[in-house]
C-alpha cells in the first residue's frame, strides 16, 4: 500500500522499468588529502540526526567508503584521521533509490581541529546508469489522477510515452502501458514496497497492474 509518507519513484534501467516505493539510498565518497592522494583507513560517520540514525564506517586502502541502504533524508558525513584535521560535510540530502557521492578532501593538521563544508551535490547521475526520477508524497496526495490510477504518475517521468495508456482502466483490465526512453512496455516491471505487482500474460506480451489493492490515501 502507497502510504502519505512514502516517496514513489520509477527507475529506468537496462530497459527495464521498476516503480517501486522504497525508503532508501546510498552515500559513496573517497577521502583524500591536500594532494588528492587516498586516506586509507579514516574513520567515516554518516548521520542523520532527525532520525536518529548513525553509520560508522572505514575508507578502505582506496580510500573509499559506502554507505548503501540508509534511509532518505538530511545527512551529516564526517572524516577523521590521525595527522589532518576533521572534517565535516554537512547540507547532504537524499532521495528515493539515489546513489550520491560525497568525497571528503582533508587538510594537514590536528585532529582537534574541525572543518565544517557545504556538500556540492552533482547535478547528474555519476554513479550509476540509471535513469531515475522521484515523484513526492505531495504530488502523489494533490495531484488529480483518472480514476485515481497511481500508475498515471509515470506519465510525469522525462521520456514516458503513455501512447495507448488509459488511465481510467484499473483492476482486471488495467494496462500500464507506457513506454520510457522508446523500450517496448513488455519490458516494463513495476514494484511496490518491493513486490513485483505485474501481470505478466500470454509470454510476456500484456503488463498489468491490478489497482485494487494499492488505493492511494485520500
Amino acid at each position: 500500500m502507497l502510504r502519505r509518507t512514502v516517496e514513489f519513484v520509477v527507475v529506468c534501467s537496462f530497459w527495464v522499468l521498476s516503480a517501486t516505493a522504497q525508503d532508501t539510498a546510498t552515500i559513496v565518497g573517497v577521502a583524500t588529502d591536500p594532494s588528492g592522494a587516498a586516506i586509507p583507513g579514516a574513520e567515516i560517520t554518516v548521520s542523520n540526526p532527525q532520525k536518529g540514525f548513525l553509520r560508522e564506517l572505514t575508507t578502505d586502502s582506496a580510500g573509499a567508503y559506502t554507505a548503501a541502504k540508509i534511509p532518505i533524508g538530511g545527512y551529516i558525513v564526517t572524516a577523521q584521521a590521525k595527522g589532518f584535521e576533521k572534517i565535516v560535510s554537512s547540507g547532504i540530502v537524499l532521495t528515493v533509490g539515489q546513489t550520491l557521492r560525497v568525497d571528503l578532501q582533508m587538510r594537514i593538521g590536528s585532529g582537534s581541529q574541525e572543518v565544517t563544508v557545504a556538500a556540492t551535490v552533482a547535478g547528474v547521475e555519476t554513479e550509476t546508469g540509471t535513469i531515475s526520477d522521484v515523484i513526492t508524497g505531495s504530488q502523489v496526495t494533490q495531484l488529480n489522477l483518472n480514476g485515481r490510477n497511481f500508475t498515471n504518475l509515470a506519465t510525469l517521468i522525462p521520456g514516458a510515452a503513455p501512447g495507448g495508456y488509459d488511465p481510467s482502466n484499473v483492476g482486471v483490465l488495467a494496462s500500464s502501458g507506457i513506454s520510457f526512453n522508446g523500450a517496448p512496455v513488455q519490458y516494463n516491471s513495476w514494484e511496490i514496497d518491493g513486490t513485483n505487482h505485474t501481470d505478466q500474460g500470454a509470454g510476456g506480451t500484456a503488463n498489468m497492474v491490478d489497482r485494487t489493492s494499492t488505493p492511494l490515501p485520500r
